[in-house]
């Protein structure tokens, strides 16, 4: 981005390029040390069984995945009516929180994997062993991050956006003060979501992201459905709201 001068459209090169050479690397090391995992001939048939249960259990975790995402999306709609002041804390506080929650992840898609062969294998006990497990150690983390979220969040801030005004490192505070109290809550989630889907129990999960992202977007229509400036500008801007704002007024009169 900065040595070739590409800005966003080197950001995009920059990801798939990592993501291509850590695959080739992956690749390379399962072709030298891991003849168990060398790819043949038979392994490229299709099987349509095999597809519809890659699919019954792969879609709901792939779309978990994406609820964050989504989430997010959505929160930067009514966060972009708010002031660049707004957006910056915002942004800058979600970086640094997508990083600190990578081993929250990481400890739930593990547990998908290893809860799905310790069930092939019958071994059930082992199951809610790795779950404990997995909670202390994610449990130790957040604390761990929490702490340092909470105390030294001023300075990451400032890590991300150079010289951000007062402002901005406020609201950044602000945030994590409100969201680090919950991430023991969030890290059951991330183990027991993951652990129901490597069980094969998929509609549960998924049941609750289609809930977590609608109490997202449900969130939001206060500031969504909020009267601005301008009716009719604000109505060409965003159409649809313009519409839900006449329904609402036709609605009162």
């Amino acid at each position: 981005m900065l040595g070739f001068g590409w800005g966003v459209v080197g950001a995009g090169a920059a990801t798939v390029l990592s993501q291509g050479i850590a695959s080739a690397c992956c690749l390379f090391y399962i072709y030298r040390r891991i003849p168990a995992l060398h790819v043949t001939r038979e392994n490229w048939r299709v099987h349509r069984a095999d597809v519809a249960a890659h699919l019954r259990i792969g879609v709901p975790m792939g779309f978990q995945a994406s609820v964050i995402a989504l989430g997010s999306i959505t929160i930067q709609v009514a966060l972009n009516q708010m002031g660049s002041s707004v957006v910056a804390a915002y942004t800058a506080a979600q970086r640094i929180e997508q990083l600190a929650m990578l081993p929250f992840v990481s400890f739930g898609i593990a547990m998908g994997t290893y809860s799905a062969q310790n069930f092939g294998a019958g071994l059930h006990g082992r199951v809610w062993q790795g779950v404990r497990q997995a909670a202390f150690m994610s449990f130790a983390y957040g604390l761990a991050i929490g702490l340092v979220l909470v105390f030294l969040n001023p300075l990451l801030v400032d890590a991300f956006i150079k010289d951000a005004p007062a402002d901005v490192l406020r609201m950044g505070q602000q945030y994590f003060w409100v969201t680090v109290p919950f991430y023991p809550a969030l890290i059951l989630l991330f183990i027991y979501r993951y652990t129901l889907q490597g069980l094969g129990h998929s509609l549960v999960p998924t049941i609750a992201g289609f809930i977590e992202l609608g109490m997202r977007i449900a969130s939001l229509l206060p500031s969504l459905l909020r009267p601005c400036p301008g009716t009719r500008a604000c109505s060409s801007a965003i159409p649809w709201r313009g519409w839900v704002l006449s329904r609402c007024l036709l609605w009162r009169t």
